[in-house]
């Protein structure tokens, strides 16, 4: 069952602090809705997730090569949601 209602099925989610007890417990709670296509788990310290559709990475939004680098990694995929 879908948590997610007013999005569309294949919804992207970016989780920006995704290595502490909510961050990745809202990664681990996306994943396993079927609305959500993939989960980019984004952290200074990334944690190891292992459901295919989470991607973890790096990020520090302090720095903006840190932004860059994370957002460059996405490629062409456009994110519906993200989580700060």
């Amino acid at each position: 069952m879908t948590r997610l209602k007013s999005f569309t099925s294949g919804a992207n989610v970016a989780v920006i602090g995704a290595s502490g007890g909510i961050g990745t417990a809202m990664c681990e709670m996306l994943a396993a809705d079927p609305a959500v296509s993939r989960v980019f788990a984004w952290a200074r310290s990334p944690t190891r997730f292992d459901v295919a559709k989470v991607e973890a990475g790096s990020i520090d939004i302090e720095d903006d090569a840190s932004v860059e680098a994370a957002a460059a990694t996405l490629g062409e995929t456009p994110l519906d949601i993200v989580l700060v």
